[in-house]
């Protein structure tokens, strides 16, 4: 995992902005050397959660935004697909490795390696009787692959109980699969792009480049809360600014440098 400039700005970005609203937070209940010692602590919390999930996030290997609507695109035919054209298609990929094959009660066996592939894309979500079929129809020593579009943490768990044998394979690895062996599903239907209103519609509302002008509001309105008579309303909104200005950091688009 690659520690970049970006990330360790970004984490001591966290640790300032934490510090500052967990210490005027706490300046309510407690004074003096024990609010900012608490400040820090938490702020130091906060700042290493954000560091390891930063480092998690931009070190996995994302796919660009035109993979990601092929990728749609290849979920949905193979969920158009019958179970005979998935295994057909599958079988056709690994052939195309250079393995030898033979089919298996309904899945794809690759003899030389103990290894036996099911396929079960579909519109609903892969059970917990997909997974027991699957490992009936395979044999004892054999390692079983189950690819399918996704699945949930209780169907992951379900599956691990099977000693390790079941390995669960998701559409973004089937897609690095398909793509690799130049042997994509053909389309039987295209399906018109839906807009969902999610978290990353708002992405775009906050950039990168607007946390320092946010994050200096923020601090000029806590400072001027010393010199005025009513304090609650710039403490307020000073917090809400820095709040903002942290949001705009960690999750907020940047700018194109061509733009």
């Amino acid at each position: 995992m690659k520690i970049t400039p970006a990330i360790i700005i970004d984490t001591l970005f966290t640790a300032f902005i934490s510090f500052v609203l967990t210490l005027i937070t706490l300046n309510y209940f407690i004074k003096g050397a024990p609010a900012i010692v608490l400040s820090i602590t938490f702020s130091l919390i906060i700042s290493l959660s954000i560091f390891k999930c930063l480092l998690t996030n931009r070190t996995k290997e994302k796919l660009s935004k035109a993979e990601k609507t092929a990728k749609t695109n290849m979920t949905n035919q193979l969920n158009l697909y019958s179970q005979t054209q998935q295994t057909n298609l599958i079988e056709r990929a690994i052939n195309s490795k250079g393995c030898k094959t033979e089919r298996k009660k309904g899945g794809v066996f690759i003899k030389e390696q103990n290894i036996v592939i099911f396929s079960k894309f579909s519109f609903d979500e892969i059970s917990k009787t997909d997974i027991v079929k699957a490992f009936n129809n395979a044999g004892r020593e054999d390692l079983i692959y189950i690819f399918c579009d996704a699945f949930s943490p209780e169907i992951k768990t379900f599956a691990d109980r099977f000693d390790g044998r079941i390995i669960l394979v998701g559409s973004d690895k089937v897609f690095r699969f398909l793509t690799q062996t130049d042997c994509m599903p053909k389309e039987k239907f295209a399906f018109p792009e839906g807009k969902k209103l999610t978290f990353c519609s708002f992405k775009n509302v906050f950039r990168k480049e607007q946390s320092k002008r946010l994050a200096f509001f923020g601090l000029t309105l806590l400072l001027t809360s010393y010199f005025v008579p009513i304090k609650a309303y710039y403490i307020i909104f000073g917090g809400i600014f820095l709040f903002l200005s942290l949001i705009c950091r960690l999750y907020g688009t940047s700018t194109p440098k061509n733009a």
